[in-house]
């Protein structure tokens, strides 16, 4: 069992996929996306601009 934390944006993220019955692959692929996203806007997924 792994002592990391999990970001309380993908736990949320990943619970609704699995509510959704989505593939785990397809989990996987969204989560990526949205790193490879972040990344490219250079800040984190779970920050808000105003």
């Amino acid at each position: 069992m792994s002592t990391d934390s999990v970001n309380p944006l993908r736990q949320r993220m990943t619970e609704d996929m699995s509510a959704r019955k989505l593939n785990p692959h397809t989990q996987r692929s969204h989560i990526s996306s949205c790193k490879r996203f972040a990344a490219y806007l250079k800040r984190c997924a779970d920050s808000r601009s105003h």
